[in-house]
This record gives structure tokens, C-alpha cells and sequence, in this order.
């Protein structure tokens, strides 16, 4: 006989249990959500949405800042962001779509299925690139990113686009032999978006909508998206959070996908479960690591794979746009950051270091830890290079003045022939140089090969700041020294 008391009982301590976990579920968000706060404010970010995955379900959505600052109008769960590279996890799935469907061999070279573009003539074998290589951009092909067009600009078709009608960006070529390194190549994604559109008869845009993004309740996404969607989209910004165009890519394929937080939750949780568009043996090869990419992960098949192949996803980087999905397929848990501002790399990745401690993941820790230990050491040095500077350029001004108080040194301008007018012609050369290098988006087209870039001073941490421009003083105390002429003797 079931005794009365102890079934109430145990009902209750079941319902105590469901009850506490859902508190601390509640207090860990409100805690998440009160971190992206904090970190909109330090790191400068226009605005952002976040969409947590746990038990394979999306557990957790929020908003914030604005979606422009020239509006200030709210952000909301539901705005529309440019997903960026993002995009080619997407684009992936739509190869793999007709891969199933035996339309598409993995190991046939790109070739195969195309009319319209081909490869232009290189050193190497094009029949060795096939769409597998593509995939994991082991192809050997050149163009690894976009600059993007005007918001009002008539967007190029692919073949115009592959061969060099990109605003800047360049053609796609095949650079090195296929198959022996990894090498980013967005101009890639843009050749298997052509694929696509080969093979399946229909526009790209038509054929994710109608077989990807549409199947997996993607509703607010689009490669090419209508008035309605655009409707709801944010504003993208500067670092200094300008609002700036929402620039648009031809490149469909690499980084055209317009989506929300919540239907890139809804891709996560597709890549974890089943679903009706591809199997979960097609998902666990393209979740397989193909290559080491040196960049302390490795790339499968259209995603980077990390933490010894558990932790899968993708991270984006338009002009004004930054962003990331990563998820854990054994643990069915995900994390979704979509920002608006060119200053949102930092905010993406403080804020999966905080999931990553906050939800106890543990498997992005060491590379959290390793990221501010380089940032406290990039900090470190940045300090001591300001001291320094500082302290050299203060004692040249006090010397300076004290030779001018004592009447022992005169400003005097120095004669052509004298190498105290070559030294500060040359001192302002170097000054104007390095106003140029890290003032304006010169030193990263320089050092990056990225042509719009952005100022290395204005992305720097602030200590690294405070070095260039006391570096900037140190050169005009110095001119300023060689100015100085001794008095003739009284």
C-alpha cells in the first residue's frame, strides 16, 4: 500500500528541485545579461543581440543598445543583422543538400559543374580542386575577403564578381596547389554559390531560401533580402560608432546571409539534432577536422572546429558588422552574439569566455586565459612605452626651458646647409608617416592587405593609445630641441 505522506513528499522535493533550478537558470541570465550590458559601454558597441541553447531548445534571448545611433531606436530580438561569414556555414549546408541528393560529388573537381566561370589559367591543376577542398578552403584559391558595395549600388552576378568586378577585392585565382594548406578564401564560397546555382537551376538566394532556411524555420533570414526584412534591420558603425552604410556583398555565397540571433539559435540547433534538410552523418563530417588552420583551431567542412573537435561554429566580420555561432553538440548547448559595430570583436569574444565560465562549458578556458594574459601583457608593455616616452620627452622640455630661462639657448631657425634643418625635416617626415600608418586605415591595408581597414590608434587598447600619441610628442620636443641655438656670450 503506497503510503499518502511520502508520495506528497517526494512530489514536493521533485517540484523544489525543478523550482530551484529554474531560479538559478533565471539568476545566471539575468547575470549574462547585466555582463553584455557592462561590455556594450566599455567596448563601445552600438548594439548587440545574444540567444542562449541549452537541452537543444533556445533557452534564453536578449537585446541591447540601439540599432543606430543617429535613431536611437531600441534593439529588439528580432532585428536583422548582416551575419557576415556566418553566411558559408549556411552556404555549406546547401552544398551538402545536393550532396545528398547525388547531384554534387565531394570529390569531383569544381569543374565539373561549371559553365558559366572558370578558373583562369595558373601554375597548378585546377581538376585538383574539388568541392571538398572548397569547403574546408584547402583549395589553393586567393581572394579571402570583401570590401562590399554601396547600399544603392547594382550588385555584379557571380561570373562578374569571381572575375574582378568586387569594388577592390579582387579576382578569384588559384595561388597555390590545392589541397597542401589552409588559405581563407571567401572568393570560394562565392565559387560554390555558382555551384549552386548551376547544379539546382535556381538562383542562390532562391535555392537556400527554399531548401535550407525555410525547412529549419529561418523565416528571418535571406540571402537577398526583401523590403520587409530590411524594415527591421540594424545600422552598421565605425569604432567610433558612426553610423556608416550597411554595405552589400555580390559574394552571396562568403557573406550575404541577413538573419537574426534566434534563427542562427535555430541553425545551431539543427546542426545537434535531426532535422529535415540533412543527416546526421552528412553534419558529422562536415564537424570533422580536416586541417590544422594555425590559428589555434581547425577547419571542417564549412566550420571551424575547436576544444578537440567539440566545440563547432563560425564567427563573421563585415565593415560595421562582428559576430559569432558556436555550439557543443554533446552537450546540446550553443551561443549566439550578433553585433553592429566595428568595435564588436572584443564584445563577441568577452562574451563567450563569460558563457564559456558563467553556463560552465569549459572548453574555450584556456584560450580565454591565454587572450587576457596577452591582453594584460599587451596592457603591461603599452604603460611602461608611455612612461618611458613620457618621461624622456618631459626631461628634453625641461631642459629646454631651462636653457631659455637662463638665457644660455634661443629659438633660431637652422640654415638649409646646417643637419639640424635635415634632422627635423626628416623628424617631420617620420612624424607624418606615422600620423598616416595609425591615425588612417593605411597601416592595416599595409600590414593586413584589408583596403578600407580601420585606424590601428582607434582599435588599439587605450595603453597602446597613449604610446602612439606620446611617441607623436616625443618627435616634436625632439624637432623642437634642434631649434635651439646657443646664445653668443654677452
Amino acid at each position: 500500500m503506497r503510503h499518502p505522506i511520502g508520495e506528497a513528499s517526494l512530489v514536493f522535493l521533485i517540484g523544489l528541485i525543478f523550482a530551484n533550478a529554474a531560479t538559478a537558470n533565471a539568476n545566471r541570465n539575468q547575470q549574462l545579461d547585466a555582463y553584455f550590458q557592462e561590455q556594450l559601454q566599455i567596448q563601445k558597441v552600438a548594439g548587440a543581440t545574444v540567444a542562449v541553447i541549452e537541452a537543444n531548445q533556445i533557452a534564453h534571448t536578449s537585446a541591447f543598445g540601439v540599432r543606430s545611433t543617429a535613431s536611437e531606436n531600441k534593439m529588439t530580438a528580432d532585428t536583422v543583422f548582416q551575419a557576415a561569414s556566418i553566411s558559408k556555414a549556411v552556404t555549406a549546408w546547401g552544398v551538402m543538400r545536393l550532396v545528398e541528393e547525388g547531384k554534387i560529388d565531394l570529390d569531383a573537381p569544381v569543374s565539373t559543374y561549371l559553365t558559366r566561370w572558370h578558373l583562369p589559367p595558373s601554375l597548378f591543376d585546377e581538376n585538383e580542386v574539388t568541392v571538398r577542398l572548397v569547403l574546408s578552403h584547402t583549395g589553393g584559391l586567393s581572394l579571402p575577403s570583401y570590401v562590399g558595395f554601396e547600399p544603392t549600388d547594382i550588385l555584379p552576378n557571380f561570373e562578374a564578381s569571381l572575375s574582378g568586378d568586387t569594388n577592390g577585392s579582387g579576382s578569384l585565382n588559384l595561388v597555390t596547389k590545392p589541397g597542401d594548406h589552409f588559405a581563407y578564401s571567401g572568393g570560394g564560397y562565392t565559387l560554390l554559390g555558382l555551384i549552386i546555382e548551376e547544379v539546382s537551376g535556381l538562383s542562390f538566394a532562391d535555392y537556400m531560401q527554399a531548401q535550407v532556411l525555410d525547412p529549419l524555420g529561418m523565416t528571418s533570414s535571406s540571402y537577398m533580402p526583401s523590403q520587409a526584412l530590411l524594415s527591421r534591420m540594424a545600422q552598421a558603425h565605425d569604432l567610433r560608432l558612426n553610423p556608416i552604410p550597411n554595405y552589400q556583398l555580390a559574394a552571396q555565397g562568403a557573406g550575404s546571409l541577413h538573419t537574426t540571433a534566434g534563427d542562427l539559435a535555430r541553425f545551431a540547433i539543427a546542426n545537434m539534432s535531426d532535422n529535415p534538410v540533412l543527416s546526421r552523418d552528412t553534419l558529422r563530417e562536415m564537424h570533422t577536422a580536416v586541417i590544422d588552420t594555425g590559428f589555434g583551431n581547425q577547419m571542417g567542412l564549412g566550420f571551424f572546429v575547436e576544444a578537440g573537435g567539440q566545440l563547432i561554429g563560425h564567427s563573421g566580420s563585415n565593415r560595421g558588422w562582428k559576430a559569432r555561432l558556436q555550439f557543443w553538440p554533446a552537450a546540446q548547448a550553443g551561443l549566439v552574439i550578433l553585433t553592429n559595430a566595428e568595435s564588436g570583436e572584443a564584445l563577441v569574444s568577452n562574451g563567450f569566455c563569460h558563457w564559456n565560465d558563467s553556463f560552465q562549458i569549459a572548453l574555450l578556458t584556456a584560450n580565454c586565459a591565454n587572450r587576457a594574459e596577452q591582453l594584460g601583457l599587451l596592457n603591461t608593455v603599452g604603460w611602461l612605452i608611455t612612461t618611458l616616452l613620457a618621461s624622456i620627452s618631459l626631461a628634453i622640455t625641461m631642459r629646454l626651458l631651462s636653457n631659455i630661462l637662463i638665457n644660455k639657448r634661443a629659438f633660431r631657425r637652422p640654415l638649409l646647409t646646417e643637419w639640424r634643418c635635415w634632422a627635423i625635416a626628416t623628424i617631420i617626415l617620420v612624424g607624418i608617416a606615422h600620423i598616416a600608418f595609425f591615425y588612417t586605415g593605411l597601416g592595416v591595408w599595409l600590414v593586413a592587405g584589408i583596403p578600407w581597414g580601420f585606424s590601428v590608434a582607434d582599435h588599439a587598447p587605450v595603453p597602446i593609445q597613449y604610446a602612439i600619441h606620446t611617441l607623436l610628442l616625443l618627435f616634436a620636443v625632439i624637432a623642437a630641441s634642434f631649434l635651439l641655438r646657443k646664445q653668443p656670450d654677452q
